[in-house]
C-alpha cells in the first residue's frame, strides 16, 4: 500500500530528523510554488537546484526537500 503525500508529511512532521523537517519543507514550498509571483518562483527554481547538488553529496535535509517536492508533484500530477 503506497502512501499518500499527506500520511508522509504528518509522519515526517513528528520525527526530529534533518530528512524529515526537509521532507515537510519541500510539501511546503511545492504546494505554494503557484501562489508565488514570476520572481518567487525563480528563486525556487535556483534553491530546488541547489539542493538537488547538495542531496548528491549526502546531504540528509536536501534529499528531504527533494522527497518532498518530488511526492507533491508527483501526486499532483496523478489528480
Amino acid at each position: 500500500m503506497q502512501r499518500t503525500v499527506d500520511e508522509k508529511y504528518k509522519y515526517n512532521k513528528g520525527q526530529k530528523t534533518d530528512f524529515a523537517g526537509g521532507y515537510c519543507i519541500g510539501v511546503d514550498v511545492y504546494r505554494n510554488y503557484v501562489k508565488m509571483n514570476d520572481e518567487g518562483k525563480n528563486t525556487v527554481h535556483k534553491s530546488i537546484d541547489s539542493f538537488m547538488r547538495l542531496a548528491r553529496t549526502g546531504d540528509r535535509l536536501s534529499k528531504g526537500i527533494i522527497a518532498g517536492y518530488r511526492d507533491a508533484a508527483n501526486e499532483r500530477k496523478k489528480q
